[in-house]
């Protein structure tokens, strides 16, 4: 009987046996990367001890000195940085997700806006941070405009993909339904963009987090931005490393965060990966 399950199975379902060995690899997967981190902080802390600290300080000095600022300026700074990026990043993506569906569904949309997407998207984002300043001098909206312009364009581009892709067969059979336009976008393609959306938010959160960065620097001296500034002046190095490892850590931790809603909203899509 099982034998029989086994040949009138799927070819693309994944068999209790087959998804057993997918998982034990997965764990011997998050045993090495464990193990590499390990090393590589092993390695750092030998080679930091042996070396002028204003260079390379070893990451017990690091992890000294962020328990030292935490009481000082570096809390105030993460709080004032999450709430730039958090702005920042949801008004990309209200924005982005729109703009990207309408432009992948509608030819008289993306033949009106991709000249200027794409070409905003490749040019630096610190080359406007001048005029920007002009424009909105120093304060908080001018480093908002500045994360939403380098946020916004990766998720744009991948809803854009995914909306244009939708497999016409699909449509075609919300036609034959008689269903509605709007209920043929609701049902069939957004769906089938939610892994191109989720990627786009993935990405875009990288460059918000750079674009915070650069607006703390060029526009007010503030946040994790200004003080990894202040700490390089005083060449306290063990200082900067603080708001460079919590800057990792944020970006670390929203895109984990990310993953973990893609393989809720998106389960058929994970399971489909991951028995390839």
């Amino acid at each position: 009987m099982t034998a029989l399950r086994q040949r009138v199975a799927p070819a693309g379902a994944a068999t209790p046996v087959r998804l057993g060995r997918t998982l034990a690899g997965e764990d011997r997967l998050h045993w090495l990367r464990v193990v590499s981190v390990v090393f590589a902080l092993t390695a750092w802390e030998l080679v930091g001890r042996s070396m002028n600290p204003l260079f390379l300080p070893p990451p017990s000095r690091i992890v000294a000195g962020m328990v030292d600022s935490i009481g000082g300026d570096l809390l105030p700074a993460i709080w004032s940085s999450l709430g730039t990026f958090s702005l920042g990043y949801t008004i990309s993506a209200l924005l982005g997700i729109p703009i990207g569906m309408a432009m992948g569904r509608s030819r008289l949309v993306e033949h009106t806006l991709d000249t200027f997407v794409y070409a905003l998207y490749v040019v630096p984002t610190v080359a406007f941070v001048p005029l920007l300043v002009l424009w909105l001098g120093f304060g908080l909206v001018s480093k908002l405009i500045i994360v939403i312009s380098v946020a916004i364009f990766p998720i744009i581009v991948n809803c854009y993909v995914g909306a244009h892709d939708v497999s016409t067969a699909y449509v075609e059979i919300g036609r034959a339904s008689v269903a509605t336009r709007a209920k043929i976008f609701f049902s069939v393609v957004v769906p089938a963009t939610l892994p191109f959306i989720l990627a786009g938010l993935r990405l875009s959160i990288a460059r918000a987090l750079t674009g915070m960065v650069v607006a703390e620097l060029f526009t007010a001296i503030g946040g994790l931005g200004g003080l990894l500034m202040i700490y390089s002046n005083q060449l306290r190095t063990d200082l900067a490393f603080g708001p460079v490892i919590v800057l990792m850590t944020m970006g670390i931790g929203f895109t984990a965060l990310l993953r973990a809603i893609e393989t809720r909203v998106v389960a058929w899509k994970v399971t489909e990966r991951a028995t390839k």
